[in-house]
């Protein structure tokens, strides 16, 4: 099939009514085909917008599946819908898709495919003043996914990006200074000022990565800044991080009823590190009423969802700290996380029971 012929049929249309194109019917028809591209155009570009904002909203991609990322599945499909009409914009995401999804085995294969597509089109429309396909090319040369690995090249197109004022590329750009290979003073200090322009946008995800940044480059009163920042939309991440600097005392005044008091707004959202530093508080009394049986109950709360706190539950039982000494109970938390597979509780000496 040549590539006239494989056109789409309302290109085809136009091509027989440009034939006569003073006739009474063909402005007719070319005025009812404008009317059904305009309508098709914009049904396409919402139903984009929509896939994207799902797919925006997944944070597993590499290993995800329809019961656990509703939002994927439903993004997955409509992104097909797109692709099947041959909307460019859709190849990327399908292809990232495809790679994480727990489908069939072709899966691999049609990622491959639409991989390839996307860098296509990306390239063939770079010229466009598109901030998010910019931020697509970056990620595709930063990853070498459907091109050649190029990370000099990924930075050019998050630059572009950043300069434009997309949050992502922001971040991206910001992000690619920090690299290992560009450890200047200079660079540096550009890096922070890009990822806090992304920052202050509004998204609580960056803000709490911000936070942690900053912590780790020993900037404390930065950290708690973004963190109160990110805490206040309710990122039980960041929530936790700031309950950390309260309790220890990192960049602010020492306070342990703040540090509660932030450990259970994560706590309360299921946070299991946050659940379990309540239960310690609980039990120690430090910035709340000392109450056994709340510490306890954040203890098992915590252990329900996370290994090394199934281990630490275990080794209470174990020792009678903060809980009536229970070699069954010890038992069977070292077992609930050796079935996590931690390397911890393996090397633990086992109780006979």
């Amino acid at each position: 099939m040549t590539e006239r012929e494989n056109l789409p049929a309302a290109i085809n249309l136009k091509a027989k009514i440009a034939v006569q194109p003073g006739s009474l019917v063909a402005r007719g028809l070319m005025a009812v085909q404008r009317s059904k591209e305009l309508t098709l155009t914009k049904d396409n570009d919402a139903l984009y917008r929509e896939a994207r904002t799902r797919f925006n909203k997944g944070t597993a991609i590499r290993n995800w599946d329809e019961i656990k990322h509703p939002d994927l599945s439903a993004a997955f499909k409509k992104f097909q819908q797109l692709a099947d009409n041959k909307y460019g914009k859709a190849y990327y995401p399908l292809s990232i898709l495809y790679l994480g999804s727990n489908g069939e085995e072709n899966h691999q294969d049609c990622a491959k495919h639409f991989a390839q597509l996307a860098i296509d089109w990306c390239l063939a429309h770079q010229a466009r003043k598109d901030a998010e396909l910019w931020c697509d090319l970056g990620d595709m040369y930063r990853e070498g996914h459907g091109v050649a690995e190029d990370s000099a090249e990924a930075v050019i197109w998050y630059r572009k990006a950043a300069e434009l004022g997309d949050m992502r590329g922001q971040w991206e750009f910001g992000v690619s200074l920090l690299a290992p290979d560009r450890d200047k003073v200079t660079e540096r200090q550009e890096a922070f000022s890009w990822l806090s322009k992304a920052a202050e946008q509004g998204d609580a995800f960056l803000q709490d990565w911000l936070g942690d940044l900053y912590w780790v480059d020993s900037q404390y009163e930065q950290a708690l800044f973004w963190y109160h920042r990110a805490a206040e939309q309710g990122n039980d991440s960041a929530q936790y991080d700031l309950g950390k600097m309260y309790e220890d005392g990192m960049g602010v005044a020492q306070s342990y009823v703040q540090a509660a008091f932030w450990y259970r707004k994560a706590a309360d959202q299921g946070y299991s590190l946050a659940q379990w530093k309540l239960g310690e508080m609980h039990s120690t009394g430090r910035g709340v009423e000392q109450n056994d049986e709340q510490a306890i109950y954040w203890f098992h709360k915590a252990a329900e969802q996370c290994e090394d706190c199934q281990y630490e539950l275990g080794k209470m039982y174990s020792a009678g700290e903060d809980v009536e000494q229970s070699h069954i109970q010890a038992e069977l938390w070292y077992r609930k996380a050796d079935e996590e597979d931690n390397a911890d509780t393996q090397m633990h000496p086992r109780v006979d029971v």
